[in-house]
C-alpha cells in the first residue's frame, strides 16, 4: 500500500533514492535504494 504500490522497481536503477514524510510535518527523510 502507499503511493508506490503496483509500480516498477525498474525505477531504482535511476534514481539513488527516495524523499519520505511519514511521520514527520515539516522534515523529509533520504532513503537510499
Amino acid at each position: 500500500m502507499g503511493p508506490y504500490s503496483g509500480r516498477s522497481l525498474n525505477i531504482s536503477k535511476e534514481v539513488c533514492g527516495i524523499l519520505l514524510n511519514r511521520n514527520c510535518e515539516f522534515e523529509l527523510n533520504f532513503v537510499p535504494s
